[in-house]
């Protein structure tokens, strides 16, 4: 048996998205499956096919990605499927698995599924994000035109035999929405990628809470600066934001002498320089569409052993960390509610190692190794 692993990203990029891939398939073969990569080429014209990758190879074109917003095309790699449908037929056969992930593009779907309708194969869906421009419980990421896709999604997803979801707001949504049978669909929630070694944190006289990783308008990091305004005594506290912050102008507006501006790091320097320097990790989301998504840097403080302050959006993120006692979290827009935990954080050295205590304990528990489990099982039994 075979594992076809369907994705839009892969080798060289160093995205989290695709690094979760990749660690996907690294647990996919050390459980027994042959993996075989199948990916677009962007660099070159050429196709690339090996024992374990096959890329076909895509150049952007505005034309479909127009056509997709209109309903002309399904979607903006129709190109590339049509490449890749035309390859993999005469390859796969009704006994291999082809394993479609999405980042919310839709031909790895459309791919997926008319590969078992033609040649009988199995076929699992693997949401990591939404689909592009679809709606969650009616809300739509943004308001930027494109024509209905639900139709164009059932269609695709209809013949899964599994679908995995990364959050269950996203299967919760699809119930809702399609007549799919409820057994097929399982929230598989990602895990870190790496479990690395902890030491003890040293004493200090203040506790350091900082946001780490990407910074955009999505995220609006500056929330921590905004919630840290109301809390009366500083003293304890100090502020830092860690990553590429250069180009994302608000944050620099936050800068004073408690606050810190550094990175980006390397990763395993952002590692280390997390462990020494950093007491609680800070994560936001400003949008309310985006409950359906678990933020990677979540588990990320995890791994660290970091109790987290959550500025988010109704959703599986913010149940994750109340229900687990990983910390606290809060509605984005509550400042007052962010400031209070802060408080908490700060001012009770006991309920801050209590929660650390908490989160090591559970740690193993959400690592990708440990949330493979149940889909390793699934597809040794399909």
């Amino acid at each position: 048996m075979t594992i076809y692993y369907i994705t839009r990203t892969w080798l060289p990029s160093n995205t989290g998205g695709s690094q979760m891939r990749q660690k996907q398939v690294e647990i996919l073969k050390k459980s027994g499956f042959n993996v075989v990569i199948v990916t677009p080429n962007f660099k070159t014209d050429e196709i690339i096919s090996t024992k374990n990758i096959i890329s076909i190879p895509y150049k952007f074109n505005r034309i479909y990605s127009f056509g997709e917003r209109i309903g002309i095309y399904d979607d903006y790699l129709d190109i590339w499927f049509k490449k890749t449908f035309k390859y993999l037929k005469n390859i796969i056969t009704k006994n291999d698995i082809v394993f479609s992930t999405t980042g919310g593009e839709l031909a790895t779907f459309k791919l997926g599924s008319l590969l078992k309708s033609t040649i009988g194969c199995k076929y699992i869906v693997h949401y990591r994000d939404p689909l592009d421009y679809s709606h969650i419980d009616g809300r739509q990421l943004d308001d930027k035109f494109h024509v209905d896709r639900s139709k164009i999604e059932y269609k695709y997803i209809k013949n899964a035999d599994l679908i995995y979801t990364s959050s269950k707001i996203i299967g919760d949504n699809l119930l809702k929405k399609y007549k799919l049978e409820k057994s097929k669909i399982k929230v598989n929630y990602f895990g870190y990628i790496e479990g690395i070694e902890l030491c003890k944190k040293q004493k200090r006289d203040f506790v350091n809470i900082a946001y780490a990783g990407n910074m955009s308008d999505t995220q609006q990091p500056e929330i921590l600066s905004k919630a840290v305004d109301l809390v009366e005594n500083k003293d304890k506290l100090k502020v830092e934001y860690v990553g590429n912050y250069a180009k994302y102008h608000p944050i620099k507006l936050c800068k004073n002498s408690f606050t810190k501006l550094s990175g980006p790091y390397e990763h395993k320097k952002f590692i280390k320089y997390m462990i020494d320097n950093v007491d609680v990790g800070f994560v936001s989301l400003k949008n309310d569409y985006l409950g359906a998504c678990v933020p990677s840097k979540i588990y990320e403080y995890i791994n660290l052993g970091l109790p987290i302050i959550g500025a988010l959006p109704d959703g599986d993120a913010k149940k994750l960390i109340e229900d687990n006692g990983f910390g606290f979290c809060h509605h984005y827009s509550d400042l007052k509610g962010i400031s209070d935990s802060i408080n908490k954080m700060i001012n009770d050295e006991e309920l801050l190692s209590n929660i650390r205590k908490n989160i090591i304990n559970k740690r193993e528990e959400w690592s990708m190794e440990y949330r493979m489990k149940n889909i390793i099982n699934d597809l040794q039994n399909i």
